[in-house]
């Protein structure tokens, strides 16, 4: 009984708190704070766990919401009140793939469809809550908006797949974009690479890489190459990192990049 009553405790407790967060005095989140990518770590007070990781993307010039719920795209358009944070996100519309497991992005569509206010979390967090300011999902800041001007430039790569490059390598990987003419050219860790991309007309972040050329040297550190590779064959968007590197991300929010600008 008293294990019982400890868990129940336990429970009330971590759910008042999670009812606090929504229902604090911090720093109202403005209309500009919502700009860009955001991933759902929370949905109902327990952590998202899954290879796909969902996010929730807000494009506040055209009022609109896209994102991915681990197996479908999202996308709709929302409603916003600067005065109260007041969202509504109740005509969201998404693809129609069949995956094994849709119970967690039911409840992120569920989520989603009740929120009314927005509130702000710890640092680059922001919380979805109810009309009674309950708690519906916890998003941290996957990427800024950027302008593809922007990436005009020579860029280091310092990540591949989530792996940190050394800095003992001989000859890091780097690429350099010419946005006038939407050119690629530069090394791949081994050999000289040149290629094109491409943008779509939505999302206004897209970004896709057409074939790219590469001279067939042989290096030690050849297997780096190959992933940088078929990293920019998978590239779909872009943003910018909340620490100021651009992360470039594959189909379904996946981060296969992080680029770091050169400096002159």
């Amino acid at each position: 009984m008293r294990k019982m009553n400890k868990t129940m405790i336990y429970g009330m407790l971590t759910a008042l708190f999670a009812l606090a967060s929504c229902m604090g005095n911090g720093n109202p989140v403005s209309l500009s704070d919502l700009e860009g990518e955001w991933n759902v770590v929370e949905l109902a007070g327990q952590s998202v766990n899954t290879k796909q990781q969902p996010f929730i993307g807000f494009d506040t010039r055209e009022m609109r919401v896209y994102g991915y719920g681990g197996c479908n795209r999202l996308m709709g358009s929302f409603e916003w009140s600067d005065e109260s944070a007041r969202m509504v996100m109740d005509k969201l519309a998404s693809t129609m793939m069949a995956c094994p497991d849709m119970e967690q992005e039911k409840a992120l569509s569920h989520a989603l469809s009740l929120t009314k206010k927005v509130k702000r979390g710890d640092t680059d967090q922001i919380l979805l809550c109810d009309s009674l300011n309950q708690p519906l999902a916890k998003l941290n800041r996957r990427c800024f908006m950027m302008p593809l001007s922007d990436l005009q430039g020579i860029w280091d790569v310092v990540k591949v797949n989530g792996e940190v490059l050394p800095d003992s390598m001989e000859n890091r990987p780097f690429f350099s974009l010419d946005i006038t003419e939407k050119t690629l050219s530069g090394n791949a860790g081994c050999n000289q690479m040149n290629g094109k991309f491409k943008t779509l007309e939505k999302p206004s972040n897209s970004l896709v890489f057409l074939p790219i050329s590469s001279t067939r040297m042989t290096c030690p550190n050849i297997e780096t190459e190959f992933e940088v590779l078929a990293a920019l064959k998978e590239v779909t968007t872009f943003g910018m990192l909340p620490n100021g590197h651009v992360g470039l991300f594959a189909a379904g929010s996946v981060q296969v990049l992080e680029l770091a600008k050169r400096k002159n």
